[in-house]
């Protein structure tokens, strides 16, 4: 099933969309939209699916998404008369005009958005205290509400409990025009990730030896550079788990795994399931809300 693509519309008085969700249940309905979406779980419980992450949410459940990441919160089944609440906020990148969120004084809030392409869960202190703003946003006027959405994102960006969700093939991985030597690595395995990449070809792209450019990518990425090209991959597989009838076969060799056995084993390390339990969980939800 591909996602839907959802029109945000904002109040024409306020800065951005604010809404308060009140409903007998959270339908699964998978959609995206280029707005970034900061939302907050009140009174729910379920399977929250962001990208290609699975997970179990609840009450105080606090995600911040990057524009155009697929997503969908599906509640479990509840006693009759039970809502499911949440707010939810939405704003599009120019949200203080072209370029005002590139300055000095926001660059984390910057790097913030950069790292929400691929969700961001946070939890502990950060949430609650998030939790608290986010509840006082409706009852402000709107130079108010847009005042105190900065100081929101302004928090999350110093906050050391987030956690990213999805793998990098749900976002877009180079900036445009972005000349910084990991931006020309990386454009060079996604344009290539599901063909073989000898490290030695990468290592080429920066004129490093394969010892100096695997220092290189480890420290700049925190990863291996197979673990980073498999990262895709499984991404990639994950998609199509989703969207097509595909074998797991068909779709290991699809996404660039040469060995079935291996792509299960790479599969269960990163999402802790195997490919037919994550296709499995998906379409669960999906039926349930036909």
């Amino acid at each position: 099933m591909r996602a839907l693509f959802e029109k945000v519309t904002a109040d024409g008085s306020r800065f951005f969309a604010l809404k308060r969700r009140n409903d007998p249940q959270f339908e699964f309905r998978w959609h995206y939209h280029p707005e970034y979406e900061l939302t907050l779980i009140t009174r729910s419980r379920g399977r929250r699916f962001i990208g290609d992450n699975i997970d179990d949410y609840a009450d105080g459940d606090l995600v911040l998404m990057g524009p155009n990441l697929p997503h969908t919160w599906c509640s479990s089944p509840a006693s009759p008369g039970t809502k499911h609440e949440a707010v939810v906020a939405q704003f599009p990148d120019d949200l203080l005009g072209a370029g005002r969120l590139d300055g000095v004084r926001v660059g984390p809030v910057r790097e913030l958005l950069e790292r929400s392409k691929r969700g961001l869960a946070f939890r502990g202190t950060t949430a609650a205290e998030v939790a608290q703003r986010m509840l006082r946003l409706e009852r402000q006027p709107p130079l108010l509400q847009l005042a105190e959405l900065l100081v929101i994102l302004d928090q999350l960006a110093r906050s050391d409990e987030g956690e990213v969700l999805s793998t990098r093939t749900f976002e877009p991985q180079v900036r445009p025009g972005a000349v910084h030597p990991l931006d020309r690595v990386c454009k060079f395995i996604n344009e290539r990730y599901l063909d073989r990449i000898p490290l030695a070809q990468a290592a080429r792209v920066l004129g490093m030896s394969p010892s100096a450019f695997s220092r290189f990518f480890h420290r700049s990425t925190n990863k291996t550079f197979t673990k980073y090209v498999n990262e895709l991959r499984i991404g990639h597989a994950c998609r199509l788990l989703m969207e097509t009838e595909r074998s797991v076969a068909d779709i290991a060799g699809a996404s660039g795994f040469t060995n079935l056995s291996h792509f299960n084993r790479c599969f269960l390390r990163a999402k802790r399931m195997r490919p037919s339990e994550f296709r499995r969980e998906y379409r669960r939800y999906q039926v349930r809300a036909a």
